[in-house]
């Protein structure tokens, strides 16, 4: 509870140099109960404290390391693993970061999952990032339209090295792909992003293309005249572009 969390805080601030020999009593009570610590907002911060004041720690970073994907998948514990990931050392640090990228399949259709891969690709980390996206690779086009994972691959076009995000370009840049994606819910979100990443204004350009020959098809989806006019209001030239059925001219 709030009021005990701060006495606990205390108690370990008193004994953290091993006062009256209590440390080592305090780590073998704190080892037996850190999975209901971690899944409870007021415990998180008792483990919390603990990493910031006691040098020997590395108990708390064996169980985080254990048990990754339940503690990354659960609402209150995924937050405190993103602040035990910043608290902790380099060598900690890139153990955890490791653990969640072997893990990217276990975490990217769960919301909270999701946080703590966006968490570990936000430090903009490209060795990180782009070893994130080669786990899903082989598996974007799937991802580009499932709720969670569609943030995901967004933030892979983004925060990728640009050499990883040509060759997700690339993968896109296909007249089926692109068509198909435009008209799912959350693909479209995919490919308004991947209009903005593209540098190279031929292939956006091209892209475009493939999206007004869905323009038709868009008109009778529940979103899709909203998504029209967000697009011809960023990208004016696709009004150059004629579609007739399945056809068409610039």
């Amino acid at each position: 509870n709030p009021h005990g969390t701060r006495i606990v805080q205390i108690l370990i601030n008193t004994i953290k140099d091993n006062k009256f020999g209590l440390l080592l009593l305090f780590k073998n009570a704190l080892s037996k109960i850190m999975d209901k610590l971690i899944n409870n907002l007021n415990g998180s911060f008792v483990l919390m404290h603990f990493a910031i004041q006691i040098k020997d720690n590395e108990m708390i970073y064996d169980f985080l390391n254990d048990n990754i994907v339940e503690i990354a998948t659960n609402s209150y514990s995924c937050s405190a693993l993103q602040k035990l990931i910043d608290i902790g050392t380099n060598q900690q640090r890139q153990k955890l970061l490791i653990n969640i990228i072997n893990n990217i399949n276990n975490l990217v259709g769960n919301q909270c999952g999701l946080y703590v891969i966006q968490f570990i690709m936000s430090k903009n980390n490209y060795y990180i990032n782009d070893a994130v996206l080669g786990q899903i690779y082989n598996k974007i086009i799937f991802l580009s339209k499932r709720k969670y994972s569609s943030n995901l691959v967004e933030k892979c076009l983004e925060a990728c090295s640009p050499e990883v995000v040509n060759k997700l370009i690339n993968i896109f840049n296909n007249e089926a792909i692109i068509r198909d994606l435009i008209k799912d819910i959350f693909g479209n979100y995919v490919i308004q992003k991947l209009l903005v990443v593209c540098t190279n204004e031929e292939i956006r350009n091209k892209i475009l293309g493939y999206i007004a020959l869905e323009f038709p098809n868009l008109k009778e989806i529940s979103f899709g005249p909203k998504l029209m006019n967000k697009i011809i209001m960023a990208y004016p030239q696709i009004r150059n572009y004629k579609y007739n059925d399945n056809s068409f001219k610039k």
